[in-house]
């Protein structure tokens, strides 16, 4: 990009160059001073369109864009295959690896034996 960015700088400057030279000998057309004011004002703009660090952050937020299109894509799939699925059940109990008791889900300890369940 910023080869890029110096070609065409360079690029302009020489087009400003001549129209600035058919303006001094008198060879100016009524193109020519809008065609200034063009190429200056391109000139002026050129270094936020070749930025590295602007136009990275460009990309970034166009990856982040289909990659959050992706995932709600996945998450709305995989949101129908459960509510459709008949043998999916979400685990309501917790069983302890000590005793095997089965407690509900939040619990912390055992019910039964006291065991610090750690999931």
């Amino acid at each position: 990009m910023p080869v890029l960015s110096l070609v065409v700088s360079i690029f302009l400057l020489t087009l400003i160059g001549n129209d600035i030279k058919k303006i001094t000998t008198g060879n100016e057309t009524s193109f020519t001073k809008w065609a200034i004011l063009i190429e200056a004002l391109l000139l002026f703009i050129l270094p936020f369109l070749f930025n590295p660090q602007i136009v990275s952050r460009r990309l970034e937020r166009i990856h982040i864009a289909r990659a959050q299109k992706k995932k709600h894509a996945l998450d709305l799939k995989i949101e129908k295959q459960i509510r459709f699925n008949v043998e999916y059940r979400p685990s309501l109990v917790v069983r302890c690896p000590r005793c095997g008791f089965e407690s509900p889900t939040g619990a912390k300890t055992c019910f039964n034996c006291g065991f610090k369940l750690n999931f």
